[in-house]
């Protein structure tokens, strides 16, 4: 996770953001992506089994 930054600076040269959405009850997850960088911006979406929360990393 932590050189994927870099793999998307290389592969993909226009590409200046990755969102991901999580399901709220995987906190392991929010976890990991907010320690590599990812950032909450408070954005939720209705999934189909429950509430996603949209995280952004800009590159």
């Amino acid at each position: 996770m932590l050189s994927l930054p870099e793999f998307i600076k290389r592969k993909f040269k226009d590409c200046n953001e990755v969102v991901l959405v999580i399901n709220h009850k995987n906190i392991p997850a929010q976890n990991l992506y907010l320690k590599v960088g990812f950032v909450d911006n408070g954005e939720r979406r209705m999934g189909l089994i429950g509430e996603q929360i949209v995280m952004n990393l800009t590159i």
